[in-house]
């Protein structure tokens, strides 16, 4: 009977090339996984089968292969190389390879963006409408501005406006050398006033305790001046008090009652009622007056030119004369 050892004994050729067959198909299965775990690592679908596009860029600013291809937030496909072409004016050549199932034409962009913070890069793949474009056709390449993009964009400004208040700042720092000098020739003078003020105060020592004596005196007669005070008020508020006892309702009654007779009677008297009345409205009264004051200047006109005929002076006789003067005016 003939067994497995039997036949490697028989047979040790046969037996090296199974060992090698098996090895080898080791080694050829672990490369081809190996080859596409590679992809697979670097995102891209080995299952699905893929299109290839390309792309000029003047600059890819860090791009490198296997970086993904978005179409709106969905990976579909990555960058499979980058190689600089000489001669054109976007000189950096992009492969892409896209997923087959995704339609592209032949306005289809491809923009260069940022991959989040850290300074990754992707592409942002817009197909557009229209003819679809054939595989290994050129992409239309665009750069979206990133966020440090936009950083410089805004910073720039705020830069130039530092630039240019730095270049005031220096200005004015030139300006300010003569009105530091000038400062210090003030803060000089300053200190110069001060030395005098403090020499004037140590002069003026005994004049300032003086004052202050003074003081003290003033602040004793403002207090004996208060207590005259007080005792003025309290007797101010003792006369209040007599006022307000006073029966000043009635005397002021009292007064508009001899006010309104007052009006009475010098209304008696115009109307010409009484005796006082008669004489204002009547003029009999003036009539009589004038009267009499024509007679009295009649006699004293005729004294004056007759004086004997009133007055006679005689050292004897005189009664008799008298008498017969006194007789004349009878007549």
């Amino acid at each position: 009977m003939l067994t497995f050892a039997s036949y490697n004994r028989f047979y040790p050729r046969a037996v090296t090339i199974n060992k090698e067959f098996k090895v080898g198909a080791l080694i050829f299965s672990a490369l081809i996984v190996l080859y596409f775990g590679i992809d697979f690592l670097k995102g891209a679908d080995v299952f699905n089968p893929a299109r290839t596009y390309f792309v000029h860029y003047k600059n890819v600013d860090g791009l490198t292969a296997s970086n993904p291809v978005m179409l709106d937030g969905f990976q579909v496909g990555l960058v499979k190389k980058i190689r600089i072409v000489q001669g054109l004016e976007s000189k950096v050549l992009v492969q892409l390879e896209i997923n087959k199932e995704i339609i592209i034409s032949k306005l289809g962009k491809a923009m260069l963006s940022n991959n989040g913070f850290l300074g990754g890069k992707m592409i942002v793949l817009d197909p557009g409408q229209g003819e679809q474009i054939a595989e290994g056709d050129t992409l239309i390449g665009s750069v979206i501005p990133g966020f440090t993009s936009m950083l410089e964009d805004k910073a720039q400004p705020m830069v130039n406006q530092v630039t240019h208040l730095v270049k005031t700042v220096d200005t004015l720092v030139a300006s300010f050398h003569p009105t530091a000098a000038k400062l210090g020739e003030t803060l000089e003078s300053v200190r110069k006033l001060s030395d005098a003020s403090t020499n004037l105060v140590r002069d003026s020592r005994s004049e300032v305790h003086e004052i202050a004596e003074n003081l003290q005196k003033l602040s004793a007669s403002l207090l004996e001046a208060e207590k005259q005070l007080q005792q003025l008020l309290a007797k101010t508020d003792k006369i209040t008090d007599s006022l307000n006892k006073a029966d000043i309702a009635g005397a002021v009654h009292s007064l508009h009652k001899s006010a309104d007779q007052l009006n009475q009677t010098l209304s008696s008297i115009n109307q010409g009622k009484g005796s006082l009345g008669k004489l204002v409205k009547s003029d009999s009264l003036y009539k009589n007056l004038n009267a009499s004051s024509a007679s009295l200047n009649s006699l004293l006109i005729d004294v004056k030119a007759n004086p004997k005929r009133y007055v006679h002076f005689s050292l004897f006789g005189g009664k008799e004369k008298k008498q017969k003067s006194g007789a004349a005016p009878n007549k």
